[in-house]
């Protein structure tokens, strides 16, 4: 696994320098970068740093009890696949109550033939290698310019 600090000090401060740019699932506990904050307004330099914390935060694996005790002040939420997971039973009594197919969550491959179904948004199923931690993280390093090394940011 990538483990982009193996100083904790310098991890730790990093945390804490970004805190307010990330959210964290109260289900999983998986983390991930805001999408409200304006990432345009921070230099690339500092945005590579704060996606790499990401990924290390993510290596860690922290649950919500563990950040609490740690200080570390992350808004909570649900990341896609929990809310959908969350979603199923009233989505599909919604879907059975318009007449329609029950069928919310059921497209594990992807593929969805209700194109005109108001909930396809949320119903069409990640691939299932990304239903886990580490296929989590997988999905979130292949986003990850892996180039430039955090030492060169002090």
């Amino acid at each position: 696994m990538i483990r982009f600090f193996d100083n904790f000090q310098e991890f730790w401060s990093c945390i804490k320098k970004f805190e307010k740019y990330f959210l964290q699932c109260g289900n999983c506990g998986f983390v991930w970068l805001n999408p409200q904050v304006d990432y345009n307004q921070i230099p690339e330099e500092y945005f590579i740093l704060l996606q790499r914390v990401l990924v290390d935060i993510n290596n860690w694996c922290p649950d919500i009890e563990e950040l609490k005790e740690l200080d570390i002040e992350i808004s909570h939420g649900a990341c896609d696949f929990c809310t959908r997971e969350q979603l199923k039973k009233f989505y599909r009594k919604a879907q059975q109550q318009e007449g329609n197919p029950d069928c919310f969550g059921k497209a594990n491959d992807g593929y969805c033939d209700q194109f005109g179904c108001k909930y396809r948004r949320w119903c069409i199923a990640q691939p299932a290698e990304y239903r886990s931690w580490i296929g989590k993280l997988q999905l979130l390093l292949e986003v990850i310019p892996l180039q430039i090394c955090p030492e060169h940011f002090h």
